[in-house]
């Protein structure tokens, strides 16, 4: 695993950092999380979004309707993508 994209819709294909660890977890929470509603699951949960966290870069990836923003990842993933950061 290289990334982790938070999808969104966007006005254009972009990834933006998500700079703040705090944010970053609260992200991959939300994805390793879903459907959990017991304390212990919820605990694992946690503890795997911030491993998470830990080995790979956590970050939104606002998208148009269509398949073109596979481009975008392909850059992102490969080190050429301007990722610009979330302001806010």
């Amino acid at each position: 695993m290289r990334r982790v994209y938070w999808l969104e819709h966007g006005d254009v294909d972009e990834v933006v950092e998500v700079p703040e660890p705090r944010d970053q977890l609260m992200l991959a929470a939300a994805a390793t999380a879903v459907g959990v509603r017991h304390a212990v699951p919820m605990d694992l949960a946690l503890t795997q979004a911030h491993r998470l966290t830990q080995a790979v870069p956590v970050k939104r990836l606002r998208v148009r309707k269509g398949p073109d923003f596979w481009e975008t990842v392909a850059a992102d993933v490969a080190g050429d993508h301007p990722a610009r950061a979330m302001l806010g």
